[in-house]
């Protein structure tokens, strides 16, 4: 079996190392989020939680808060 990552024994996902490392310590603010934001992690008041569309087009939405700003989130 062949994986995304060619991970397919117990020996590959020993010697799997990533190439990217994210910092989760770091909460970005709402407010400073930009154009030029590349990843970021967030913390905030979940609010407005609802369910649109009909069939396969149904998803889930939702407002993030937080003092500098408010985010739509969609999944």
């Amino acid at each position: 079996m062949r994986t995304e990552l060619e991970i397919s024994t117990f020996e590959d996902l020993l010697y799997h190392y990533p190439y990217r490392y994210f910092d989760r310590t770091q909460i970005t603010k709402i407010g400073t989020i930009n154009d030029q934001t590349d990843y970021v992690q967030i913390a905030g008041t979940l609010v407005n939680i609802n369910e649109e569309g009909e069939g396969r087009k149904r998803r889930l939405v939702a407002m993030l808060y937080d003092e500098t700003g408010q985010i739509e989130l969609l999944w």
